[in-house]
């Protein structure tokens, strides 16, 4: 099922194959919309029926206490982004077409549809620029929820994808840095129900996706370690710890030896106090 994720062909280019008209997602409408964890693993059940569990979700509103997440540290993401096939895509057209909105996006790159009101994104052989690689769906973490399970994004790959966000953008989104704090502290909360990071895999996927400039890596983890502005002193503590991990894992993969000297983190955790 994973490996079946994967796809060569554009998704453009599989859109007009089968007739998929295209348009513009009304983003407006969907603007300060709020969601609950129970309406997101519902939607994301749902989904995962709908598409044939041919489906993962690599979005912000994964890093939620049900899925990836310790605590409510920011509001969900209100949309849904996801990797799937062109036969789940093709099913959920035909299921979908003339009862939700179903559509090719051209300039995100996507097929847009607005599923019982919440807005989804399906992506196949692109996520915006970046090609995805076979083990991005490979890799993805299985969670039990409403009988059932749900694919989500692996911690690694979803840590990679929002700093190599904030390297397209040249700036971090202060929620991106949340959902990275959240995740690396999350395993020490949720009693075994979910794994650790792989320091050492994220900081190879930071090498391999987002730069190999040691001095531009180290630059976004220190933005990362801003993430104690929204922790309490117990997860502060418990940040410190995991994101220290990463850190030297980002200088062993880089070939520095930094450590943690320097960063944010270490400086001014004691002033936020």
């Amino acid at each position: 099922m994973h490996e079946g994720l994967w796809c060569e062909r554009p998704l453009e280019e599989f859109c007009r194959s089968i007739g998929m008209e295209s348009g513009i997602a009304e983003n407006e409408k969907y603007r300060g919309m709020r969601v609950s964890d129970e309406e997101i693993v519902d939607v994301m059940t749902e989904l995962t029926e709908a598409t044939g569990k041919e489906i993962m979700f690599f979005g912000g509103n994964v890093v939620i206490p049900p899925l990836l997440g310790y605590r409510h540290m920011r509001r969900p993401s209100q949309d849904f982004d996801c990797l799937t096939t062109e036969n789940a895509i093709e099913k959920v057209h035909e299921e979908m077409k003339g009862v939700s909105e179903i559509f090719y996006e051209e300039d995100r790159g996507e097929v847009f549809m607005d599923f019982r009101g919440y807005p989804v994104g399906f992506h196949t052989d692109r996520i915006h620029d970046w090609k995805v690689p076979k083990d991005f769906a490979e890799r993805a973490t299985r969670i039990k929820a409403n009988g059932g399970e749900i694919a989500v994004s692996s911690p690694e790959y979803l840590a990679a994808l929002k700093i190599r966000r904030a390297n397209c953008k040249g700036r971090f989104f202060g929620k991106d840095c949340i959902d990275i704090g959240n995740m690396l502290i999350a395993p020490m909360y949720r009693n075994g129900e979910i794994r650790e990071m792989d320091y050492e895999r994220t900081a190879d996927l930071i090498y391999t996706h987002v730069t190999r400039d040691p001095e531009t890596a180290r630059s976004w983890l220190d933005e990362v370690a801003y993430f104690v502005r929204n922790a309490n002193r117990e997860e502060r503590a418990a940040f410190g710890e995991v994101y220290t991990k990463l850190r030297d894992a980002v200088e062993r993969r880089f070939g520095g030896n930094a450590g943690s000297a320097g960063c944010y983190f270490t400086q001014n955790s004691a002033s936020l106090d």
